[in-house]
């Protein structure tokens, strides 16, 4: 039996539904091929063969454990430089700050597997 709460939700308007009704709409307005429909989840659009290449190479050559699992905590470096650059260069407020907190590098931290995977 399903709660009556839960199944409250499923019927519930929300945000997600609401971009994809207009995806809907959309696609019968300007026709499907023209709608990149990406708010349920799944893309309606074939993976473009730069991304497929990209991922086989990674997986032939880096270590598995580095290709799946969560980031530290405050985010990866890299990522976190590009955005506070990005935001530095776009933002006269920002300029003017003498460091940006979000921006540190992180403790580091050693990645092992989990006990349990080794032999």
């Amino acid at each position: 039996m399903i709660a009556k709460k839960m199944l409250a939700l499923g019927k519930s308007d929300s945000a997600i539904r609401a971009i994809a009704a207009y995806g809907d709409a959309r696609r019968s307005e300007i026709g499907s091929e023209n709608v990149f429909d990406f708010s349920i989840g799944n893309p309606n659009v074939p993976t473009p063969e730069k991304v497929k290449n990209t991922l086989i190479e990674l997986l032939q050559n880096e270590e598995s454990l580095a290709l799946h699992g969560y980031t530290a905590a405050p985010g990866a470096m890299p990522a976190r430089t590009a955005a506070a650059a990005q935001e530095m260069a776009s933002s006269p407020q920002m300029k003017a700050m003498p460091s940006l907190p979000w921006a540190r590098p992180p403790r580091a931290v050693e990645r092992k597997p989990p006990t349990w995977w080794q032999a």
